[in-house]
């Protein structure tokens, strides 16, 4: 023990092997001891170090008082905020995609891969998102992009009441206390519950006011990049859901004076009910499978009195067409007898004045006999009517 330690003995080696045996053990102690106090140095300065940052915050804070000379009452509860903060800030918070990032630079798709395993399921959170979304959908990977993160330590107001937002967030980590004129009591909010949803929608000012319970994390969707990644992002049939559904959610809104997170069953009941009338689709339309195609065959009836009232249907049209086209065909008839005759009693040269313009009402060149030249030549033969002049540019 005293060669483990600085201490003195009264005892020495007397022979070869002692003296090996004493050389080993004070080579051990030496090793063992100079660890064991650098450890306890080193623990004794994190400790130090732990709590001068909070000894300087409250000096600083006690000098701050000192300065602007505060009534012991409002000291009072400033110190209390105070404490509770320090005390509730020592839990670790989550951590989040950027503190790894500070760790180390991530390439751009495995950062869009992590982003995807964390945040789709905060968005599947959120009811329209569940019932429209799919995972392997561009839209759903394109909104996990544009969450941002945030945090804050505890006791710490996120919004006020009456103020205007123009975004939606969704609470990851930590708890929330929800408060507002229309309640009598505080609501706690839970973790992958969606705050201030109407925003995506609409303009919306928060009917209450909200902070922390402890050092929280959450995801905020901006209003703005949320419609910019719809219209970039989405197929058609998503765009026209989520049109559909923000007309009924401002209706809602109105008609049931919403919150900026539900209350109770009945609430969740009538968003529920909102998402519903928006995806559901009318018995009459079938279901959007981008630009319609031609179909070949007949149409199947869902009934034998849907399938004759068809046919019927498409009898009358058959006969209702036949009837057309002999009404037309039979004005034609007529329209060209009256120009032959026209052209028979006006015109002897065989050209009908009144429309000269038209290719197929031009007269037709017959050749009458031709005589053969000694030149071999066709030349044709003479007549005594002379024949009419070939038609020019200008006349047609």
């Amino acid at each position: 023990l005293t060669q483990f330690t600085p201490a003195t003995q009264n005892l020495h080696p007397v022979s070869h092997a002692e003296r090996v045996l004493a050389i080993v053990v004070v080579l051990i102690a030496l090793v063992t001891f100079s660890t064991f106090l650098g450890r306890m140095t080193s623990t004794i300065s994190q400790l130090v170090n732990m709590h001068a940052d909070r000894y300087q915050h409250e000096l600083k804070l006690r000098q701050f008082m000192s300065d602007h000379r505060i009534p012991k009452p409002l000291a009072r509860r400033i110190w209390i905020v105070y404490r509770q903060r320090v005390r509730l800030g020592a839990r670790q918070s989550q951590m989040s995609l950027a503190d790894v990032r500070e760790i180390f630079p991530m390439p751009v798709d495995l950062s869009q891969a992590v982003q995807f395993e964390i945040h789709h399921r905060h968005l599947f959170a959120l009811p329209l998102f569940k019932a429209t979304l799919k995972a392997g959908q561009p839209e759903l990977q394109d909104l996990c992009r544009v969450l941002e993160e945030r945090s804050a330590g505890p006791l710490q107001e996120v919004f006020i009441d009456r103020m205007l937002t123009d975004h939606a967030f969704c609470l990851t980590a930590g708890g929330m206390t929800y408060s507002s004129t229309a309640l009598s009591d505080g609501l706690q909010v839970q973790p992958l519950e969606w705050v201030a949803e109407v925003s995506l929608w609409a303009k919306w000012t928060h009917r209450g006011s909200m902070s922390t319970i402890g050092p929280c994390n959450w995801v905020i969707l901006v209003a703005d990049k949320f419609r910019q990644s719809i219209q970039l992002q989405a197929s058609a049939r998503v765009q026209t859901l989520f049109r559909k559904y923000a007309g009924l959610c401002v209706e809602s809104v109105e008609q049931d004076d919403w919150l900026d997170v539900p209350i109770d069953d009945r609430d969740r009941a009538v968003r529920a009910r909102v998402v519903a009338e928006a995806v559901e689709v009318p018995a009459a339309t079938t279901r959007w499978e981008g630009f319609p195609r031609i179909r070949s065959g007949r149409r199947r009836s869902d009934s034998p009195r849907r399938r004759r009232t068809t046919r019927r249907d498409r009898h009358d049209r058959h006969e209702a067409g036949g009837d057309a086209s002999q009404t037309l065909h039979a004005a034609e008839q007529t329209l060209q007898a009256t120009e032959e005759s026209a052209v028979s009693v006006d015109s002897p040269s065989g050209v009908n004045p009144s429309r000269t313009g038209v290719w197929r009402d031009m007269p037709r060149f017959t050749p009458a006999l031709h005589a053969t030249s000694e030149m071999g030549r066709c030349e044709p033969a003479a007549s005594d009517t002379p024949s009419p002049e070939p038609p020019t540019h200008r006349s047609l």
